[in-house]
């Protein structure tokens, strides 16, 4: 079996700019009291657990004091950023990027297949953005649940793949990433074990995403999404 771990910010989907800002602004505002974004820190290579500790350490808050941030950060701040994002999705819908649907769909119907998510974003997030493009269908187990790792639970998004690979891979399963970022192409190259299908969707240009040894698409549209569901096929 092969397990195919998609990013979903600039992979599967892309939102309006500002969007996550504003959403995050306004739950920092509501939960902790202060005036912050995620744009506010440096949060390369962060988590959303990794992002709201930092900003609490930056900014401050009576609520949460700062020896004690890891094990106090709530629940209550993802589910709220989540609500947030949702209510400003309505009229700032995002996109579905192209080629995307047609590769899940085509790994979803391919019994060689595992479907799962590798993401900085909390569970909640994700469910979010993912309903807002119709696309979480392709990536929940049959009770309903996401399937993946995700951001609450790790500070950097390297240190989510052990939850992922303890959750989807077994025995010989094979293990490829489908991603837009600098950290997913560097984390292919060190982890010889880990295959990857990159795309230049995002932040990081088609050439750097080269330093993954793997291939890499300008975008999954036109017939690129079936070239890059043959390379997963023949992979392993």
């Amino acid at each position: 079996m092969k397990v195919v771990l998609f990013d979903i910010d600039h992979t599967i989907m892309a939102s309006p700019p500002g969007t996550n800002a504003i959403a995050s602004e306004k739950a920092f505002k509501e939960c902790f009291g202060i005036s912050a974004s995620e744009d506010s820190v440096e949060k390369v290579g962060m988590t959303e657990w990794g992002i709201i500790e930092k900003v609490l350490l930056e900014h401050g808050s009576d609520l949460v004091p700062a020896d004690d941030i890891q094990r106090q950060v709530p629940d209550k701040i993802y589910q709220r950023w989540a609500e947030i994002l949702e209510a400003e999705c309505v009229n700032k819908p995002s996109t579905l990027l192209p080629g995307v649907w047609e590769l899940v769909e085509a790994l979803s119907n391919d019994m060689d297949f595992k479907l799962g998510l590798l993401t900085g974003n909390s569970y909640w997030r994700s469910e979010v953005k993912l309903k807002s493009v119709g696309i979480d269908e392709f990536f929940r187990e049959r009770s309903g649940k996401l399937i993946g790792a995700f951001g609450n639970e790790a500070r950097t998004r390297s240190g989510l793949i052990a939850f992922a690979e303890d959750r989807l891979k077994y025995d010989s399963d094979a293990l490829a990433l489908v991603d837009d970022s600098l950290l997913g192409a560097q984390m292919v190259k060190d982890r010889k074990d880990i295959y990857g299908i990159f795309v230049g969707t995002g932040n990081a240009s088609v050439e750097e995403l080269r330093v993954s040894g793997k291939p890499v698409f300008e975008d999954l549209g036109e017939s690129r999404w079936q070239q890059a569901y043959q390379l997963l096929k023949e992979w392993a």
